[in-house]
């Protein structure tokens, strides 16, 4: 369960900094 939550964790802060590039631009 932890390794799943640490994955998801990966996933939320890759599609942040994606959205945050696509705001900047």
């Amino acid at each position: 369960v932890k390794a799943r939550i640490e994955s998801y964790n990966e996933n939320v802060e890759a599609v942040t900094s994606v959205y945050a590039d696509l705001l900047i631009k």
